[in-house]
């Protein structure tokens, strides 16, 4: 982990219940998601409190359970591989059933609330939208039905260059099953809701990029326990993140295969002329503006195909999008 910052906040508890209990660290980028945490916390001094019902619970909280019998942690789970399957494939399935791929938080599942939620307190997630609107702002208006929740995807092609003197060219197919229309947009708001300009608050860069972590334990420990379960949270955090870029190749591919399902796939780095371009647009039902035609002959590669939550409002006449990359939903 790099420059991770530590603040360490302590639940002690002088009553236990008869049967063992796990010494439970949960961490987090926000003091606000720590309050679930407490919740959670406090649920396994019950005497029939039932694990595997209460690791279920944590899921739904937007947490990942890591560890053993004796020592549990609560992670994030968009820091984690779960975060696909969890949470971006059941937005996914969700969006596309609708007859406008859009949707309002509190028409996803209770899981997905919390998820989607929980994102707008990440530093991350907030430095990408610096400029736009603050992560506070965000939740209002995600609770109020006045900003929606959609995805997009592109596909990402360069021109081959013929000498290192050129410059790359990028040619960039989007998908039209996303594109919404001012009216739909407005359709789906809350009848209340209104479209303030951004607000200007913003974050202190070096602590957005770095990251704050806070700190909970479920029973009193020393200050030198304290450091060393930090540090084994912090070293669980760091092996899923490095799993998550190991697979994040594979996680393209399954999400790509979800959105084109019995469409032949262009393939990474395979090279294409315009016309095959042309073609796997009509096919793909993606959005293609044909290059200057001084480009006309050239070779195109593929580079790319990104993926993006995006954050919608309808701000007077305009749709306005705030797009999250995946990699930076993935903790990346």
């Amino acid at each position: 982990m790099r420059g991770v910052g530590i603040i360490g906040l302590l639940w002690a508890t002088a009553v236990f219940t008869a049967h063992p209990q796990p010494l439970v660290v949960a961490g987090s980028e926000s003091e606000q998601q720590l309050k679930k945490a407490e919740q959670l916390i406090e649920q396994t001094r019950k005497k029939d409190w039932d694990r595997t019902k209460w690791e279920a619970e944590c899921r739904k909280a937007s947490f990942e359970v890591v560890g053993s019998e004796q020592v549990v942690y609560l992670i994030p789970i968009y820091h984690t591989p779960a975060f696909v399957d969890r949470v971006l494939i059941p937005l996914i399935e969700s969006l596309l059933k609708q007859p406008v791929p859009v949707a309002r938080l509190d028409e996803l599942e209770s899981a997905l609330q919390e998820a989607l939620s929980a994102l707008t307190y990440r530093p991350s997630i907030s430095l990408s939208v610096t400029g736009q609107l603050s992560g506070e702002r965000m939740r209002t208006m995600l609770s109020k039905g006045e900003m929606l929740i959609s995805l997009s995807d592109s596909w990402w092609f360069f021109m081959e260059k013929e000498n290192e003197s050129e410059e790359f060219v990028p040619l960039v197919l989007r998908s039209k099953r996303f594109d919404l229309l001012p009216s739909q947009v407005a359709e789906r708001l809350s009848p209340t809701s209104s479209s303030p300009p951004p607000t200007s608050t913003r974050l202190n860069l070096s602590e957005a990029l770095l990251g704050r972590w806070h700190f909970l334990f479920s029973t009193s420990l020393s200050v030198q326990a304290q450091v060393e379960q930090m540090q084994a949270y912090l070293q669980r955090l760091q092996s899923l993140r490095t799993e998550v870029a190991r697979k994040l190749p594979s996680i393209k591919e399954q999400l790509r295969e979800r959105l084109y399902p019995k469409q032949s796939r262009p393939v990474v780095g395979d090279t294409y002329a315009l016309e095959n371009i042309s073609e796997l647009a009509e096919q793909l039902n993606l959005d293609f503006t044909p290059p200057d035609s001084q480009f006309a002959h050239r070779e195109w590669r593929l580079r790319e195909w990104r993926m993006d939550i995006e954050f919608v409002v309808h701000d007077g006449s305009e749709i306005r999008h705030i797009a999250i990359p995946l990699e930076v939903l993935l903790g990346l």
